[in-house]
């Protein structure tokens, strides 16, 4: 009878540690970070009107004479036959304007350039940081979530270790009143 009480308290005991051993700790899932959307750069434009455009240059074609001297064209007469073309003073000055006008659309491009590049690298930067930023938070939460499942995991186990223990102790008290008895 002692034997029997003994060996059905250990088959309890025993079969209550391994239902016990054989559940598994809880595990944190991993938290997905969702990928990011950028908006467009928004596009600029220049004013260009702000600058004075002079009249096209009127000018006049003539041709030498014997003499060297200039000859206007008649009005029935083509430019082909042109040798030389006349400008008066108010119509040089629209030239000089002219050549003005060229040099500050040359600058302003230069510039319009070097203003589009810095826009550009700083995008390219500010989306290169995100991206370090996103994957930080990725790394972040994965080593997170990595040490709260070890930590859960060590918790488990440690109150494994002591159900086990206690059930060991228990059998072993059972079996020393069994043989006492």
């Amino acid at each position: 009878m002692k034997t029997l009480v003994m060996v059905t308290s250990t088959i309890i005991v025993t079969t209550v540690v391994l239902f016990m051993g054989g559940c598994s700790a809880t595990q944190i899932p991993y938290k997905e970070i969702q990928p990011l959307k950028f908006a467009k750069i928004q596009s600029y434009s220049i004013d260009l009107d702000q600058i004075q455009k002079p009249s096209k240059p009127a000018a006049k074609y003539g041709k030498y004479d014997s003499e060297g001297r200039v000859i206007f064209l008649a009005a029935n007469e083509t430019i082909d036959s042109a040798g030389v073309v006349v400008f008066d003073l108010t119509e040089y000055q629209k030239i000089g304007q002219l050549a003005v006008l060229a040099s500050t659309y040359k600058t302003v491009i230069k510039q319009q350039e070097l203003l589009i590049n810095n826009h550009i690298d700083t995008a390219n930067a500010l989306k290169e940081l995100v991206e370090l930023e996103r994957m930080k938070t990725i790394e972040y939460s994965t080593m997170w979530t990595d040490a709260s499942n070890m930590h859960l995991r060590e918790v488990y186990d440690h109150r494994m270790d002591n159900i086990m223990n206690k059930a060991f102790q228990a059998i072993l008290v059972g079996g020393i009143l069994g043989l006492a008895i």
